[in-house]
């Protein structure tokens, strides 16, 4: 497990949505597309190695 404290994993839980709308707004101005509003993916499943494509 990456976060073995419960308080660092609250934090990066909290983190995660604010980076996440922030990333999407400066993708959609530079791309001009329209992406998810919400985040796709958990962030378990972005730290999980074994589900990135190989």
């Amino acid at each position: 497990m990456l976060f073995r404290s419960q308080v660092i994993y609250n934090h990066a839980l909290e983190r995660f949505g604010y980076c996440y709308q922030k990333a999407l707004g400066k993708a959609s101005r530079k791309s001009g597309l329209t992406l998810p509003v919400d985040c796709p993916w958990t962030i378990e499943k972005i730290l999980d190695e074994d589900s990135l494509p190989g």
